[in-house]
């Protein structure tokens, strides 16, 4: 069988420079034969791609009743930093609905949490991508700002890294009476496979706080989130959870 004609090789290696053209890079050198960068360039492709079906699938939104514990640790002063957030999160909309001053920035906006920082803020909050809670945990400490994390607490300390990272600074948790449900695909979901915690550091008073939020859950499902972010943020319901407490990182 004769073999393949080199134009036509390095015509599907200008093909596949679409995919690197995008985003997907993957470095070659420059004495790889053309057949085997298109191969290489396909297999990094492929695993670009998973990565982002593996984004896709972290995207769990925040339900206003989840956010509301915050309020009473998080001064009315601070300005508050939202870096995975874009104006219609419910993290924007509850802070700004009670006060305060929110910055929020998404990488869909040209702004990567990991390159970009705000010139003035107090207090980062947020729900991160799962998947990457280490890089975000790492980049975090190194701020060196007050931080409350909306994450999955499965496996929190099963990585080495995380382990050296929670051991050399100081966290917070925030610990629920039940599961967090959230918004996947923009439909409210119930009965989440996993638990959720605030990992907090400057933030809560203790080492651990535990909040009460099961009452709130029939008001949140009760007309979807924009109808509970005015019916949850009343001083009545408010009221409803544990009481004043002086944000940690204004003491």
């Amino acid at each position: 069988m004769p073999t393949k004609r080199a134009p036509d090789v390095w015509e599907s290696a200008r093909f596949s420079s679409i995919f690197l053209a995008s985003g997907f890079s993957c470095s070659q050198a420059l004495s790889t034969p053309a057949h085997t960068q298109v191969t290489q360039t396909v297999r990094c492709f492929v695993a670009n791609h998973q990565r982002l079906i593996q984004k896709k699938q972290d995207e769990y939104k925040t339900r206003v009743y989840a956010i509301l514990p915050l309020l009473k640790y998080v001064s009315k002063q601070s300005v508050i930093w939202c870096p995975f957030d874009k104006p219609e999160s419910n993290f924007v909309k509850v802070f700004s609905a009670n006060g305060y001053k929110v910055e929020n920035s998404h990488i869909e906006t040209g702004r990567n949490f990991f390159e970009y920082e705000p010139k003035k803020y107090d207090v980062i909050i947020s729900n991160p991508p799962y998947s990457l809670r280490e890089s975000i945990l790492e980049r975090l400490f190194a701020l060196g700002k007050p931080f409350a994390m909306l994450i999955n607490d499965a496996g929190l300390f099963d990585s080495k890294k995380r382990f050296q990272l929670l051991s050399s600074n100081p966290f917070e948790i925030m610990v629920f009476d039940c599961r967090i449900d959230y918004i996947k695909d923009g439909t409210a979901k119930s009965g989440v496979p996993f638990k959720s915690i605030y990992l907090c550091s400057g933030v809560l008073p203790n080492m651990f706080v535990f909040e009460n939020v099961a009452h709130l859950t029939p008001l949140a499902l009760d007309g979807g989130d924009s109808a509970a972010l005015q019916a949850l943020s009343t001083p009545e319901v408010l009221s409803t959870l544990q009481g004043e407490s002086t944000p940690a990182h204004r003491k």
